[in-house]
């Protein structure tokens, strides 16, 4: 129950989805980003019907490389949150696990946009 608890909580995006790209889960900081309050609106979306819809091809791609090849992946992407509104995330995507088989895909999301603002500025 605690380590629930502990996961619904952690302050980035993290989520799970089944190996046909659609949401078994996610955590209070995801909810956010996507504009749901309660878990249970996002169970069974998938990324089309999702703010971030005009990537949802790249990130099927991604889910699928990971889910057949069971490796890992790391990306540094725009995540659009609406027409004007995105942040950049530095996004782990792993093969979700269940009894040693591959069974979908669990991500986490770390919102760098202020790194990247002050990069920016930099130069």
């Amino acid at each position: 129950m605690i380590l629930s608890e502990i996961l619904y909580n952690v302050p980035c995006p993290i989520f799970w989805k089944d190996i046909n790209g659609y949401f078994l889960g996610c955590n209070k900081t995801f909810l956010a980003l996507s504009g749901f309050s309660d878990t249970m609106d996002i169970v069974g979306k998938c990324d089309l019907e999702l703010p971030w819809r005009k990537d949802s091809d790249q990130y099927s791609k991604d889910d699928q490389f990971v889910i057949k090849t069971g490796h890992t992946i790391h990306r540094e992407e725009k995540i659009f949150l609406s027409d004007r509104e995105y942040i950049f995330s530095e996004t782990t995507k792993t093969p979700l696990l269940q009894n040693g088989k591959i069974v979908g895909v669990l991500g986490i999301c770390i919102d760098i946009t202020a790194k990247k603002q002050a990069e920016r500025l930099k130069r």
